[in-house]
């Protein structure tokens, strides 16, 4: 009888540990439609993430682009970004589209980009979770502020794939270390 009770305990906590206590969620913004930045930046897109997400697993984007001034042209710096914020404050920021004066349509994806998605994911690490922060990952321009250069924006669109807790798996988890205290309780008393 002992065999069989150690038996099933094992396969309930092995159960329990077994399952994954995050859920894979992918989050996409709307198309932001049509921006022209001259002298300031515009947001373009946000997405807010799950309080305690842990890790990035994608991000992908998408934005047709033309720096349209007279002035010079800085595909690196007359840029799209997509920046990761913590209570309003950029922790994170990453180039995905430059300006020409000729208009393109621009796609970026973070899996060719292990050294971004690595400092992404410490980024987000780096967030106090327990003190409910709004956290949130947004798309904008960031435009030279000189005469002559501008920036403008079509159809900007991105997506992020997060691991967030799972409250069904977490449940789980708590049941089968409910169920090894009891049992250790037990066996004690025999």
């Amino acid at each position: 009888m002992r065999l069989l009770k150690k038996i099933t305990l094992s396969l309930v906590l092995a159960a329990s540990f077994g399952t994954s206590a995050f859920a894979s969620v992918t989050q996409t913004t709307a198309p932001a439609g049509s921006f022209d930045s001259n002298w300031s930046s515009s947001q373009l897109g946000s997405v807010t993430l799950a309080s305690g997400t842990n890790t990035i697993l994608g991000l992908t984007s998408t934005v047709t682009i033309q720096d349209q001034g007279w002035g010079g042209q800085d595909p690196n710096n007359n840029q799209v970004v997509i920046g990761l914020f913590d209570n309003g404050v950029d922790i994170w920021g990453q180039h995905v589209a430059g300006g020409y004066h000729t208009q393109s349509t621009q796609t970026y994806d973070i899996s060719t980009d292990a050294s971004a998605l690595s400092s992404l994911n410490a980024a987000l690490n780096s967030i106090d979770w327990a003190s409910d922060p709004t956290v949130t990952m947004n798309m904008f321009t960031s435009t030279i502020g000189y005469p002559g250069w501008s920036l403008s924006t079509q159809d900007a669109s991105f997506s992020v794939t997060s691991n967030v807790p799972e409250p069904a798996s977490m449940a789980l988890l708590g049941l089968g270390l409910a169920g090894l205290l009891v049992s250790r309780r037990k066996f004690s008393k025999q």
